[in-house]
């Protein structure tokens, strides 16, 4: 009869002593991704909400974008916009016009590293501006001025050069 109890208690503390299989999923970190906004051809801006840090705090947190769907916190383009919850918010540099972006924000804690909804957007055309010409008399060459969003630079070309310049035109 010891014996049959002996073996009766066993089972029970082998039934009742299972391994909870969420665990790990209930320890990250909650996170969404905010709308992207103010959308240029080389800029954007973005971020996110730690809603819950887990079991454990949020040592880090920001955004990571990639031309490919699901990108990573391994990624090179990411910000570092600090750790614990709350709303957090960041510039995604570096972008090509024209081309299509995936961006998630992302958490990590102690139990690895959550990622929020994906957002997509497209970064906008390089928008040209011709602002006339005028004479530079120190070259003795016509001088006209264009300005393509970011971009600067000289050209020469026979008698003319083009020189463009950088401006924030909003």
């Amino acid at each position: 009869m010891q014996r049959l109890l002996t073996y009766i208690a066993v089972l029970s503390l082998l039934f009742s002593c299972k391994k909870d299989e969420d665990t790990a999923a209930t320890n990250l970190p909650a996170v969404t991704t905010t709308v992207i906004s103010a959308i240029t051809s080389t800029n954007a801006a973005g971020g996110g909400t730690v809603r819950s840090e887990g079991s454990t705090p949020v040592t880090s947190r920001g955004i990571v974008w990639s031309t490919q769907a699901n990108p990573t916190a391994d990624l090179p383009t990411k910000t570092s916009d600090g750790s614990g919850a709350g709303s957090y918010a960041s510039t995604i540099t570096g972008l090509t016009a024209n081309t299509v972006y995936h961006v998630r924000a992302y958490a990590t804690n102690s139990a690895g590293t959550a990622y929020g909804n994906e957002v997509t957007f497209t970064a906008a055309a390089a928008r040209l501006y011709v602002c006339g010409t005028e004479w530079n008399s120190s070259l003795s060459k016509q001088q006209c001025k264009i300005w393509i969003d970011n971009n600067a630079g000289t050209f020469w070309g026979g008698r003319y050069f083009l020189q463009i310049k950088i401006f924030n035109r909003r």
